[in-house]
């Protein structure tokens, strides 16, 4: 394996958008060993949505990575079942006025500093592949 690997993942219920929105993140090393992983509640309410809380796990990696210190990474691939923030964080897809603009903007913003700093991917996967829901 080549460099360390994450996944992430966001999810809101019992309604969305408006419920309670969680944002998961693992991250493994080279050798396919667990380094971190976190589940955070976002909030509650009209302004939460599963965008917003995928968007959010994305945010909480870049900023462990940036405490936890890219140098030491180098390379990381970030795996997402999200089609939405793959594709926005990607370029492919323009950031429109969602409830996720602002999570979205602040996400793109961390990526292109941190990709300055490492080798940085951001790859789609299926549901079933997205080990951050499952760990965590």
């Amino acid at each position: 394996m080549n460099g360390f690997t994450a996944y992430i993942d966001g999810g809101c219920s019992p309604t969305n958008p408006g419920g309670t929105a969680v944002a998961k993140f693992l991250i493994k090393d080279p050798t396919g060993r667990y380094l971190h992983s976190e589940n955070n509640v976002i909030g509650t309410g009209p302004r939460m949505s599963n965008n917003v809380a995928e968007y959010c796990a994305l945010i909480a990696l870049l900023d462990w990575v940036k405490r936890y210190g890219p140098e030491k990474i180098l390379s990381l691939v970030i795996l997402s079942d999200s089609t939405l923030v793959v594709n926005q964080i990607n370029g492919d897809f323009k950031i429109k006025n969602g409830l996720y603009r602002e999570s979205a903007l602040l996400a793109n913003e961390k990526w292109q500093e941190m990709e300055t700093q490492l080798k940085l991917r951001l790859v789609y996967i299926t549901r079933e592949e997205n080990q951050a829901h499952e760990v965590l």
